[in-house]
């Protein structure tokens, strides 16, 4: 199987951060979703693997929303 952050990102990415945490529920995942979405979600998700695992993402942005994915229909 995936780790803990690929399984989050790949939830992410299938629409559950644009329309869990902060997202805008406008069909699209972007770039600021994602990390907002992966920042909330891998520190649980580590923990229910257990309760010592630390898993903490920090994300640098450079420039605009640089892409959008379509969330499932």
């Amino acid at each position: 199987g995936n780790g803990v952050f690929t399984s989050v990102v790949l939830k992410a990415l299938q629409g559950d951060a644009d329309v869990q945490v902060s997202g805008d529920h406008d069909g699209k995942v972007n770039v600021y979703e994602l990390a907002r979405y992966t920042k909330a979600k891998v520190p649980e998700a580590a923990r229910q693997v257990d309760p010592s695992h630390k898993q903490d993402p920090t994300y640098h942005f450079a420039g605009s929303d640089f892409f959008d994915i379509k969330a499932r229909d």
